[in-house]
């Protein structure tokens, strides 16, 4: 959620960027491998346009997401369990 002065925490725009979850974020965070303008980061601090994010070393890589359709033919019922 951006503020009027268009911030965000540091997680969130981690995340937004696919870089970890929030909660993963804060792992990168406490680790000390996350960097605003050259120093590091603390939980809950804001960045904006303005600021240069870095994060060093290795990061654990984001996880896709797979979708899978599944078209049934017309009758065949996958819900619930036919009689015998």
């Amino acid at each position: 959620m951006e503020n009027n002065d268009g911030k965000v925490r540091i997680n969130k725009y981690l995340a937004d960027k696919g870089l970890a979850t929030r909660r993963g974020v804060d792992a990168l965070i406490e680790s000390g491998k996350v960097f605003v303008n050259g120093e590091k980061a603390v939980l809950g601090q804001k960045v904006g346009a303005e600021d240069k994010v870095e994060v060093r070393g290795s990061a654990p890589p984001a996880t896709a997401r797979r979708d899978v359709a599944y078209y049934k033919p017309k009758g065949y019922v996958t819900h619930s369990p036919t009689e015998n």
